[in-house]
């Protein structure tokens, strides 16, 4: 199970779906690890795979595979012996019989992949501000990215996190849920740590003919009066601009002295209101709150959160090792990420916690750096655990690599990926093969083949796709195409073929229609002279042929700009 930076769950860190449960995506905002680990969700998939049936959260693997590369999915599966401790195949599949026999319902994840934070010190190209508080934080790169935009549903169905006063039992009115209003004032409480509102929209039914305004109150604001309609009604409020959350919502209903209800209350401002008896006129069918939040360098924080920390879960100890850390002898794989796991202070408090209870010995660890840090503690510190992987991202040599991840320096990542190595600390170089360094990808086996150092070439950019292989022109493909067949041939080592051969089976793989493949182009043009322009750098100096060859293929970078 994978948590991302902002509490949300996924299956693995490939996909980019969210798993929903009860209309809402699986969050350690809402829900506790234990019910995002045995949701409906994850017993139905666990289900479905038991069952051979494919599911859209492995669909990018699914399409590794059919080009003819190898998977994450596939490179797991290998590993599932060691993760669930059991023998042979049919091991594996009478343990995941039990568990679908049971319901779905599993026991402690054997493995975890956790995302502390977007707390980062690169604002690389292929990153976006999830990922890195420095791209968050920048004016040109954010706005490639546009506003973060956040929903919570807060009825008919209640949430946990929610309080609601003056409203009836869930009712149906035809294929809509509904919910009464029994007062003739409805009062809703919202977290206090939650983000600011944009937008609030309310719709509803009204069976009765007698004129009625409904007023809206946003803590000690009112924000709305509106006349509501016999039958179907709806409005939407769009809120002034503020940093400052909501903390409660307080719905109240006038009705004009025509008609009058059974019996008739005062409310503060003297204006006569429905206390409704045993009839109730008006339900609601949606209420709904938005949060439209502007780029910065801290991540956004969620509508709704039972964490105080809010968004920062991998702040809160008592979630990090009283939930999702509650059963440290089911773990045997711990994989980190961020941001930059290295720099972040959760991190290094995980791993004293583990070899202090005496629970290091039997896990493995995945550690994905930018390389930017060395810490020599840290090196004694993983030496504890049954193994560890110190996988270093990297983009390519020198200029290449400096270009892609800014404002990383090449000779800093190679001696600091020289010190882990001398530390005897095993690790990996996985660059992310992209647009970018399709011609640069290749110097840079050769320089960990000459180091041996081990690399992998299993990650391919999909997001955004303007800096994917499929950006490139077709003359670019079977150029860089035929740079890694004579590679593959003269100069591979045999345990590295599948490597290459992933990459290789990218650039085979079905090519953009021509208006799709226009639109891609011209975004890199100008993501390209965006980026250049703010941070001094060329694409020309640091990718020379890649800048040639795409020049000489009708590239015109001149004076092309999205926010200059």
């Amino acid at each position: 199970m994978t948590i991302v930076n902002d509490g949300k769950a996924q299956l693995c860190c490939r996909t980019d779906l969210n798993p929903m449960s009860e209309g809402r995506c699986l969050s350690l905002h809402w829900a506790t690890c234990e019910q995002i680990w045995n949701s409906d969700y994850l017993r139905s998939v666990r289900s479905q795979m038991l069952a051979g049936e494919k599911i859209p959260d492995c669909s990018q693997c699914y399409s590794t595979e059919a080009d003819g590369g190898t998977s994450l999915r596939q490179i797991m599966n290998t590993q599932a012996e060691q993760l669930w401790r059991v023998s042979g195949e049919e091991g594996i599949l009478d343990k995941a019989t039990a568990i679908v026999r049971e319901g779905g319902k599993a026991p402690p994840p054997s493995a975890l992949h956790l995302w502390l934070g977007n707390l980062c010190n690169l604002k690389c190209r292929m990153c976006s501000p999830m990922f890195s508080s420095q791209i968050a934080a920048d004016p040109i790169q954010a706005q490639w990215f546009g506003d973060q935009i956040r929903a919570e549903i807060l009825l008919p169905v209640y949430l946990d996190e929610v309080k609601y006063t003056g409203l009836g039992e869930l009712t149906r009115r035809g294929e809509k849920l509904t919910r009464p209003v029994k007062r003739g004032k409805v009062t809703i409480s919202l977290p206090a740590n939650g983000a600011a509102i944009d937008l609030i929209e309310i719709s509803g039914w009204k069976n009765c003919h007698q004129p009625c305004y409904l007023s809206v109150m946003a803590g000690k604001r009112a924000i709305a009066r509106q006349l509501l309609s016999h039958g179907q009604w709806q409005i939407a409020i769009k809120l002034a601009p503020t940093k400052e959350a909501i903390s409660s919502l307080e719905l109240s209903l006038h009705f004009l002295h025509r008609l009058q209800p059974q019996s008739l209350l005062s409310n503060y401002q003297g204006e006569q209101i429905c206390s409704w008896g045993l009839q109730p006129c008006i339900d609601i069918d949606n209420l709904r709150i938005v949060s439209q939040t502007k780029r910065g360098k801290g991540q956004e924080r969620e509508i709704l959160s039972r964490i105080p920390e809010n968004p920062r879960w991998s702040s809160n100890e008592k979630l990090v090792f009283e939930e999702i850390l509650a059963h440290p002898e089911s773990l045997n794989l711990l994989l980190f990420a961020g941001g930059e796991p290295l720099i972040h202070p959760m991190f290094p408090a995980i791993l004293k916690k583990l070899i202090d209870t005496d629970h290091a010995g039997h896990i493995s660890l995945y550690i994905s750096t930018n390389g930017t840090v060395y810490n020599r503690r840290l090196s004694e510190m993983l030496k504890q655990f049954l193994s560890v992987e110190l996988a270093f991202s990297v983009e390519g040599i020198g200029q290449l690599q400096e270009y892609i991840r800014y404002p990383s320096r090449w000779e800093k990542i190679a001696r600091n990926i020289f010190a882990f190595q001398k530390d005897q600390i095993s690790l990996s170089v996985r660059p992310t093969a992209q647009a970018y360094n399709i011609f640069g990808i290749l110097d840079l086996v050769r320089w960990c083949q000459e180091n041996a150092l081990r690399f992998c070439l299993d990650s391919i950019v999909w997001s955004p796709k303007f800096l994917s292989l499929d950006m490139l022109p077709q003359v670019l493909i079977d150029e860089a195409f035929r740079d890694w067949q004579q590679f593959l041939a003269s100069e591979c080592d045999q345990d590295n073929r599948w490597h290459l051969e992933t990459v290789i089976a990218a650039l085979q793989r079905p090519r953009p229609d021509s208006e799709e493949l226009m639109t891609l182009q011209g975004d890199f043009i100008e993501f390209t002279n965006d980026i250049d322009r703010s941070r001094g750098q060329s694409l020309a100096l640091a990718c020379p042929r890649l800048y040639n060859c795409l020049v000489a293929n009708g590239f015109d970078f001149t004076d092309k700009y999205r926010f200059f």
